[in-house]
């Protein structure tokens, strides 16, 4: 079981390094906006990858992604 959750939490791991390289700057208390903002930071890097893997010959950064 630990070897599982070894094996599998370096995906966690590099998501949170990406993340943590372009923070969006938003204070906010009411907990359904930052819930809404830590998913579209998800959705934002999940379609990053896939559109990595849909251009492997024209792969883009974090940054250049969120700026197109």
């Amino acid at each position: 079981m630990v070897s599982d959750y070894n094996e599998n939490m370096s995906g966690v791991d590099l998501f949170d390094q990406q993340k943590a390289a372009y923070p969006w700057k938003h204070r906010n208390r009411k907990w359904y906006m930052v819930l809404y903002h830590q998913l579209r930071d998800i959705a934002v890097h999940n379609a990053r990858i896939l559109y990595n893997m849909d251009h492997p010959n024209k792969k883009l950064g974090g940054l250049e992604f969120r700026q197109k």
